[in-house]
């Protein structure tokens, strides 16, 4: 039986490789064809016409060349910021519990509201926040961690049951008590939009003063294609400990896992009192 299948499977991609060399066969014979009724029309009408209409040709020969190139360079460009965001390795998409949740909230989160600790990507501490930010962000966090599991779609991205990138990040600290910026409970503003209003309203740090609770943006070829804002085209929540929780993809859903792609974080926003 496995032999029987093996010569099947040979026999099909041969029929195959036979299909795409006939078509290929044709389009040179039509080709060919086009070419000799061309050189007819000219032997007919003679040398004049085909030297009064050489500039034409030649203008429209520059201009398949120039639309080749520009489409060459648009791919160069395009790859050079394709796979900015690789998967994390570590991260979870499973859902969890309320005590894991507690734990890593703790970590992070101290509960007297004193200095939030892991601020820095390597672990260290960020610059202090006050208490009430600091809880405010907590809260942020517990929203983003509970939901971990959840599907990722940007068609249901408002409906509570499913989320994109820039909807978890407004739902989880509208969930604190803070409407971020540059869009509605109705319909979040993309990653982009929402870096570029927290800028305006100077709800920015330092990458290097990030802090657990702070609000990270990444450049991607996304963004760059669609012309979003310093062409950012992904955010996520920063928890701590170089780790975050964020609506990955349509694969990953909702994680909570290790942060990507450092070197490609543009902007960082966070909430403070009275913003």
């Amino acid at each position: 039986m496995g032999n029987y299948n093996n010569e099947e499977g040979r026999v099909k991609r041969y029929l195959k490789r036979a299909a795409k060399l006939k078509a290929e066969q044709a389009a040179v014979n039509w080709v060919w064809k086009v070419l000799c009724l061309v050189g007819g029309f000219f032997a007919q009408t003679g040398v004049a016409l085909f030297t009064a209409m050489a500039p034409l040709l030649v203008m429209i020969l520059m201009l398949v060349g120039s639309a080749c190139f520009l489409a060459d360079l648009e791919g160069v460009v395009t790859g050079m910021f394709a796979g900015v965001l690789p998967e994390g390795k570590g991260g979870t998409q499973a859902k969890l519990s309320e005590g894991e949740i507690e734990k890593i909230l703790g970590e992070f989160f101290p509960e007297d509201g004193g200095e939030v600790g892991g601020g820095s990507i390597s672990g260290g501490s960020g610059a202090g926040s006050g208490a009430s930010d600091v809880a405010t962000r907590r809260e942020a966090v517990r929203f983003g961690l509970e939901h971990v599991g959840y599907e990722y779609s940007q068609a249901r991205r408002a409906s509570g049951e499913a989320f994109d990138c820039s909807s978890l990040v407004w739902y989880s600290f509208n969930e604190a008590g803070v409407d971020l910026p540059g869009g509605s409970a109705q319909w979040p503003p993309v990653a982009g939009t929402l870096a570029m209003e927290m800028e305006k309203a100077g709800m920015t740090v330092k990458v290097g003063e990030m802090e657990p609770g702070d609000i990270v943006f990444w450049r991607t070829s996304g963004g760059i294609q669609k012309k979003r804002y310093m062409g950012i085209g992904h955010v996520a929540i920063y928890v701590g400990g170089g780790r975050i929780v964020e609506a990955m993809d349509e694969k990953h859903g909702v994680v909570y896992g290790p942060m990507r792609a450092q070197g490609n974080v543009v902007m960082v926003g966070r909430v403070r009192s009275g913003k």
